[in-house]
């Protein structure tokens, strides 16, 4: 097994990005399975879902995620909750509305905060980022679309993210079309301006999510994204299962049983994929 797999820190996205499809709702059976099955492989990372702030429309709970709801699911104490936030929501937000929207750290289950940034946002975020370190949150910032960033503009994101403190910084390839001979040079030119958690969160447009999320380990990454049976917006991401299956075989047969039990149906429903 690859050394890299030692260290790497898996976070599992499957509430998050595969609400997508069915607009945020997923089955209670299904749920606590999956916390079940997710407990037992070395996961280490579960994104519940989204915040909005901003959302129109009736959306299921995993869209927002609030505390009276992640109080019920009952998580496994050994699993680390992180939620998503849209730069998009934050910008021009006041400060006292967004406090109402989070409490402290102390008080809350939630440890990680996402914040999912186009590059014209990242400039006017800051605040936001300072709130939620003073509320204690680690926060990691995922920086989307970077096939269509030149290297000036990563180096700059890098550097911004640096500057903000946050904890680790993700590149999303969003529109899946990053070749395995990018991934070293993005990681790279992160790494150079960016001194903390380097992640890469990879779609699967054109059936290569697998391919260039495994490059990534073999660069040195620290955190990899995936979703069981790659079930995310678009074509969909990496799966949880093709990951374990490399370092985590007791974990795999695990995610296994709920695949075979709820996933493959939501699949044949919703028709994710490359």
């Amino acid at each position: 097994m690859n050394t890299n797999f030692k260290k790497l820190v898996h976070l599992d996205c499957t509430f998050r990005d595969g609400g997508y499809y069915n607009n945020w709702h997923f089955d209670d059976k299904l749920v606590s399975s999956y916390f079940k099955s997710i407990s037992k492989t070395k996961v280490k990372i579960v994104e519940l879902g989204f915040r909005f702030l901003n959302a129109k429309g009736f959306l299921g709970p995993f869209a927002f995620s609030n505390e009276d709801f992640i109080k019920k699911l009952k998580v496994p104490t050994q699993l680390n909750i992180a939620i998503m936030l849209n730069a998009a929501d934050l910008v021009n937000l006041p400060e006292k509305k967004l406090k109402k929207y989070f409490l402290n750290k102390k008080k809350s289950r939630i440890k990680i905060i996402r914040i999912a940034c186009h590059l014209n946002e990242l400039t006017k975020i800051r605040k936001s980022v300072q709130i939620f370190r003073s509320l204690n949150y680690k926060v990691y910032i995922n920086l989307m679309k970077i096939s269509d960033k030149t290297p000036d503009q990563i180096i700059f994101a890098s550097k911004l993210a640096h500057r903000y403190k946050v904890k680790a910084f993700y590149f999303a390839d969003s529109f899946g079309n990053l070749k395995t001979t990018d991934i070293k040079k993005i990681i790279n030119l992160i790494r150079e301006n960016f001194h903390v958690l380097v992640g890469i969160h990879a779609h699967n447009n054109s059936n290569l999510a697998f391919k260039n999320t495994m490059e990534a380990v073999n660069n040195g990454i620290d955190l990899v994204d995936s979703t069981i049976l790659g079930m995310g917006r678009g074509a969909g991401n990496v799966g949880t299962e093709e990951l374990l299956k490399v370092y985590d075989q007791k974990g795999y047969k695990e995610i296994k049983k709920i695949i075979n039990k709820y996933f493959l149906d939501l699949k044949q429903k919703y028709k994710w994929g490359f």
